[in-house]
């Protein structure tokens, strides 16, 4: 797992299980994500929930109540479920009513690519072992 605080965002690397929720052809996207440090609930709207589903909203609203096909529509929704991605976060607190909670909203989010990945850690190793 990796974190990188900076100017207000966090970027992490989680799976995920989600529920999308189509206003016409936006999307508002509740998931719960979890990598080795626990579980919280994000909110991803438009351009990152088409990053995580993988098609824009207007398509699967489409699908799923102007061709009521609920077959392809769970398959879509089922292809992203437990995927890794990296996710960019913007994290905030908010005073609601006499209570503080915690917002957390997805900025980007991208499927890991391994190679990269790796490479980079490799990066991170060579750098603190050359110190």
């Amino acid at each position: 797992m990796h974190i990188f605080h900076q100017n207000g965002y966090a970027t992490d690397t989680f799976c995920y299980t989600a529920c999308p929720l189509m206003i016409g052809d936006r999307y508002l996207l509740q998931a719960q994500v979890q990598n080795n440090t626990g579980l919280t609930w994000v909110t991803a709207f438009q351009e990152s929930g088409e990053e995580i589903l993988g098609c824009p909203a207007k398509d699967l609203y489409f699908l799923k109540y102007k061709e009521e096909d609920d077959v392809k529509f769970a398959e879509i929704v089922r292809g992203s479920l437990f995927a890794e991605y990296l996710f960019r976060l913007k994290i905030k607190e908010e005073l609601y009513g006499d209570e503080q909670r915690v917002k957390i909203t997805v900025v980007k989010a991208e499927k890991v690519n391994y190679s990269v990945e790796s490479k980079h850690m490799l990066d991170l190793i060579a750098k603190v072992h050359y110190r």
